[in-house]
């Protein structure tokens, strides 16, 4: 494995199950998981050739906001037992690392880190999307090489390249600990895989966001390039968290309307039951039916919405995605009945989302649950 890195622009030269290993890391996969992936990749041993590649991912995480320091300590533990196991030695590069407090950060990207993580219980985790697609590539994106990625791989003596879009979050390691908006739920990754896919619906539009929690479909819509991303949530810590994460990924706004590509993104608290005088042309929300007792009035806030944005010039009717998580079907029907009843239109959409070109790398929850995400489109009927 070899690498050409500077801050910002990197090229890594992997194999496909190295990269893997890679993205493990990068989202704080287990130790005792990240180590049974070397193993695999490695014909189901930590030899002293597996052990460097590690050491290359570790090193590699120091160009984004690097896992915590205890969880070095707990992989490095995970991997003196399975090396003891495997009745091999420990490369004197491993060790070093290790002996170094597992990697070394410039000091003033760790007082960043530092500031901007004083708390415990939280941690950063970053997500790789492939950007192959023609929808990611002729979108505005992120133009900033920290949040790109290009992965260059040999293959049967023919160089290919895989270019990628990088994603760095702040996330609440337990439910409980700011908010539970503050979690990695898995309907919004999905979403967010659902925008980047079908970049031309989203691109130039007035977007808004229901129950925004981290930020990862706002990151997703900035960079397929919506004109303007309100973000909302009803959690003062959720609101402050996702404003973090929009800066982290360099989604500022930049509403100068004599730029070509100027964009607004804005992040407010905002109860569902509060009225809305926003007029968006796409409303989205991932994860919202947690509580049956939500959901009239976040039906009634879709319909307003979805009702208001008609007034525009263009006359075209605005559209809502809604993403769920199946955690109990009762409360799926319910969303589905109340929305039938307040004459909302409502199509599944959850086939194509599932297909989605453009997918999250080696997504930890989205390995096991996808196929249990459900994504709706929902729009109203307006007489003729």
């Amino acid at each position: 494995m070899d690498q050409a890195c500077s801050r910002g622009t990197c090229e890594f030269i992997v194999d496909v199950s190295n990269w893997e290993l890679l993205c493990g890391i990068w989202q704080l996969q287990s130790p005792k998981e990240v180590v049974e992936l070397l193993r695999n990749a490695h014909a189901g041993k930590i030899t002293p050739e597996a052990q460097l590649v590690l050491v290359e991912c570790l090193r590699k995480s120091q160009r984004l906001y690097p896992p915590e320091r205890n969880y070095y300590s707990r992989l490095f533990r995970a991997l003196v037992l399975a090396v003891e196991e495997d009745r091999v030695e420990l490369v004197d590069e491993l060790a070093d690392l290790h002996a170094q407090n597992l990697i070394r950060r410039d000091i003033q990207f760790e007082a960043e880190v530092t500031a901007q993580n004083s708390a415990d219980g939280w941690c950063y985790k970053t997500y790789a999307y492939n950007l192959e697609h023609p929808s990611t590539l002729q979108s505005s994106g992120s133009s900033d090489p920290q949040q790109q990625l290009t992965i260059t791989q040999n293959l049967h003596g023919t160089t290919v390249h895989h270019h990628f879009g990088l994603i760095t979050l702040k996330l609440a390691v337990n439910l409980f600990e700011g908010a539970t908006g503050c979690h990695e739920w898995e309907a919004g990754f999905m979403l967010a895989e659902f925008v980047f896919s079908n970049a031309g619906l989203f691109r130039g539009q007035e977007c808004l966001e229901l129950g925004c929690g981290a930020g990862v479909v706002g990151v997703a819509l900035s960079r397929v390039g919506a004109a303007v991303v309100h973000l909302t949530d009803g959690n003062a810590a959720a609101v402050d968290n996702c404003r973090l994460n929009l800066a982290i990924n360099r989604c500022a706004s930049s509403p100068d309307s004599s730029m070509p590509n100027s964009q607004v993104v804005e992040v407010t608290e905002m109860q569902w039951e509060q009225p809305c005088a926003l007029q968006p042309d796409i409303v989205l929300a991932a994860d919202v039916l947690y509580d049956p007792g939500a959901i009239p009035p976040l039906i009634q806030q879709l319909k307003s919405l979805l009702t208001s944005a008609r007034g525009k010039v263009t006359q075209k009717a605005s559209t809502a995605y809604v993403a769920t998580a199946l955690r109990n079907q009762a409360t799926l029907q319910l969303f589905l009945d109340h929305a039938v009843e307040s004459q909302l239109d409502i199509t599944d959409v959850s086939w194509q989302a599932r297909q989605s070109c453009v997918q999250l790398q080696h997504h930890l929850a989205l390995k096991t649950q996808r196929n249990n995400i459900y994504v709706h489109k929902v729009g109203v009927t307006f007489a003729t």
